[in-house]
């Protein structure tokens, strides 16, 4: 303010921009508005879809991966569909062995959301190379979600309707065979597959609000 208030005395021809031009330079220098103010507000608001896609993510990924015997039969590419439910949710992949199995899906769970959590206050504050940094870091992620949606799209059901059409064996859609196999893994539960499309529909639209 000192600086603002001697240059406002000294030259008096053009005291309003001059001392505003100052004063922002001040305040970058300072750390109170920077360029990654707005991009480190993007993120403190991401970090709630981030933590459900977490929780989403890990849910469907283990279970694809329990039943993939069942559900990834031809016609589906089961490498990619088990890399896009990686991708996520869990985000990282960490042998059983290693870890007991609550905290296994824990830390699997919670990669992108800690990622983002942690690097929500040095993007507020970056400038710079270390701000073009986190953005390419962020961008590898992006990237790695769309191929997820992208691949999600050949089998999920876009709307309730289409997944309340689901019935072990006999939906008119083709697109839902795979719900239609999720029924049959446990024939007492006439509801299966119906539960299985909705909470796959609810984490894609997720994936996509976050893409």
């Amino acid at each position: 303010m000192m600086h603002c208030l001697s240059f406002k005395r000294l030259d008096t021809r053009a005291p309003s921009k001059r001392c505003n031009f100052v004063s922002l330079r001040l305040s970058s220098q300072n750390g109170t508005m920077g360029y990654g103010s707005i991009p480190g507000g993007v993120r403190f608001v991401c970090h709630v879809p981030f933590f459900m896609l977490a929780i989403l993510g890990t849910i469907n990924y283990t279970y694809v991966k329990k039943h993939s015997q069942v559900l990834l039969t031809p016609p589906y590419n089961k490498q990619k569909i088990l890399a896009a439910q990686e991708f996520s949710g869990p985000g990282v992949r960490l042998r059983s062995g290693t870890l007991p199995p609550r905290v296994l899906t824990f830390v699997k769970g919670v990669v992108l959301f800690v990622y983002n959590f942690f690097s929500w206050i040095p993007t507020t504050n970056a400038e710079g190379k270390r701000l073009l940094l986190l953005g390419l870091a962020d961008t590898v992620a992006v990237v790695l979600l769309l191929y997820a949606l992208c691949v999600e799209s050949t089998f999920v059901g876009f709307t309730h309707a289409q997944c309340a059409s689901v019935h072990g064996n006999a939906t008119a859609d083709p697109r839902l065979l795979f719900f239609d196999r999720a029924g049959t893994i446990n024939l007492k539960d006439a509801g299966l597959g119906k539960s299985t499309c909705q909470r796959f529909l609810a984490k894609w639209y997720l994936l996509l609000v976050i893409t």
